[in-house]
């Protein structure tokens, strides 16, 4: 292959040229452009484009409507007149001024801190009241339909031992909207509308405290200051506000005994615990559903329609168990809570209503067919001898027994699961039901581990490590060790009368129910 040189002149006069004349042009058309815009920037007047929130003061934001804290009471059923409630609302401002600095503004929130985190603001408010010094407090109103608000003072004891007292004065100022304590001084505060009352000191810490009308979110303001009763020179009041302590000496407590207060908590748990397993139960339900369903078409078997039948009835009682124990609950925390007696009270004198009655039917239905499947269990799958079994099937038939006494016994007007008397058929049904899953768990353990001690001899030790027969979550899904433990930790504290088995009593409901879910999914 040849190669020719090339021509320099001929190379130069291949290359692109430069237009400079163009890129000058543009560079005076942005000049230009930018000179027009200083022009007119300059020209039109500067436009505010301040967000409106920041034109309103503090006093306007106070006027604007707050939302409801009560979305729907008006449509609640109330007694008339209402029932009173008691609850402590603290002032939402506390701020002093001085007569003989009028202008002055104090500081407000003394005790706030610096951190790396921000401001920290303390709940405690400083009082002062001397001969010039006043204190302004505001409240705002949280009730609903009560329409009656008792401002209240938990004074400390006057630390001066002469027979003179000096008394505290208190005005009802004119301002219906949130104060602004930067800028509040004795100048600017609310002129007084009326005086409310003039409260002596006394050696002894004293309580006192006054009722009047009040609105839903109305302000009230107030004014503590030297009455003109004593000497001036002992009016000297100063105390920081502590929400510690209550005003008076009654507590919003409900006048309940606390073993009844224990039984309503062991209830409320109970229930909270049922809630967790029907979701382990629901998940578990469709698990199985959908093991029976399709693992026999994969295997080309026929489907085991009493299985199916048997998993959608027990989780049809689940659901009626679930269902009416939640609406039992409403009933008594909600509905009737100021039933005699509280929650508990209702419970009680109400046990035969149709949600409590649908319960324990379901409740005692469902630990029946969780036995008789257990039962099943042992003569089919575990090959467990006829004979050894006649003594955990007279066991079942005498639960069977005693639960339908109990059924009777819990459903009459004015019993109840938890009644004292002379023969109480729940501790005997209980207790079978629980020795019978103890000794058909013993049953199957003892099997279980005869089968695996077969295995190894037959097929060595290398291949029982890896054997499903082995490991120890089988086992104790079998044996329904789960069912029969939640069944010993009920009885005993029910045979007992302790309020502890109300813990545990929904759950055997639903242990049943979730133990042979578990057991069906395997088939």
């Amino acid at each position: 292959m040849a190669y020719q040189l090339v021509n320099s002149d001929t190379d130069h006069a291949s290359r692109p040229t430069v237009n400079y004349f163009s890129i000058r042009v543009c560079v005076i058309i942005a000049v230009l452009c930018t000179i027009v815009n200083v022009i007119l920037t300059t020209s039109f007047p500067v436009i505010d484009i301040k967000h409106p929130a920041r034109a309103l003061s503090r006093q306007d934001i106070s006027l604007l409507r707050r939302p409801s804290q009560f979305i729907g009471f008006d449509k609640i059923e109330r007694p008339l007149p209402p029932t009173p409630r008691r609850f402590h609302n603290y002032p939402i401002l506390v701020a002093t001024v001085d007569s003989a600095a009028a202008d002055e503004v104090f500081r407000h929130d003394l005790k706030r801190v610096m951190s790396p985190a921000g401001t920290i603001s303390f709940d405690e408010s400083h009082i002062i009241v001397n001969q010039t010094v006043s204190t302004i407090m505001q409240f705002r109103a949280f009730d609903w339909g009560m329409e009656t608000c008792q401002l209240g003072l938990s004074l400390p004891s006057a630390n001066s031992s002469t027979t003179a007292r000096s008394a505290l004065a208190m005005y009802r100022l004119n301002a219906s909207y949130a104060l602004d304590p930067r800028s509040l001084s004795y100048r600017t505060r609310p002129e007084p509308a009326s005086k409310i009352a003039d409260i002596e000191l006394s050696v002894e810490p004293s309580h006192w405290q006054s009722n009047f009308t009040c609105a839903t979110e109305e302000v009230l303001t107030f004014e503590f200051a030297c009455s003109g009763l004593g000497p001036p020179e002992l009016c000297r009041f100063d105390w920081w506000q502590d929400k510690r302590s209550d005003i008076t000496p009654e507590s919003d407590r409900p006048s309940l005994p606390a073993d009844t207060l224990f039984a309503e908590r062991a209830n409320l748990i109970g229930d909270c615990l049922s809630q967790i397993v029907f979701g382990a139960i629901v998940v578990i339900f469709l698990q199985t559903a959908y093991t029976l369903f399709n693992y026999p078409k994969q295997w080309r078997v026929k489907r085991n329609w009493f299985l199916i039948a048997y998993t959608f009835v027990l989780f049809t009682f689940a659901i009626t168990f679930i269902s009416v124990n939640m609406k039992w609950l409403q009933l008594m925390f909600i509905d009737h809570r100021e039933h005699e007696g509280g929650p508990l009270g209702f419970s009680m004198t109400q046990y035969s209503e149709p949600a409590v009655s649908t319960a324990n039917v379901v409740g005692v239905m469902c630990g029946w067919m969780a036995d008789g499947y257990l039962l099943y269990r042992c003569l089919t799958s575990f090959r467990i001898n006829v004979s050894i079994m006649l003594i955990p099937f007279l066991i079942y038939l005498g639960s069977i027994a005693m639960g339908s006494l109990f059924l009777y016994q819990a459903l009459r007007p004015g019993a109840s699961l938890f009644n004292h008397l002379s023969i109480n058929f729940g501790v005997p049904y209980f207790s079978l039901t629980a020795g019978l899953n103890v000794l058909i768990s013993s049953l199957i353990v003892v099997q279980w581990l005869m089968f695996r001690r077969e295995v190894k001899r037959v097929l060595g030790h290398d291949y029982a490590v890896f054997s499903p027969y082995v490991a120890a979550g089988p086992l104790l899904i079998e044996s329904s060790l789960i069912y029969a433990v939640n069944s010993i930790i009920f009885v005993v504290p029910y045979g007992l009368g302790s309020h502890v088995a109300n813990i545990f009593l929904p759950l055997q409901a639903l242990a049943p129910k979730h133990v042979l879910d578990t057991k069906f999914k395997q088939l």
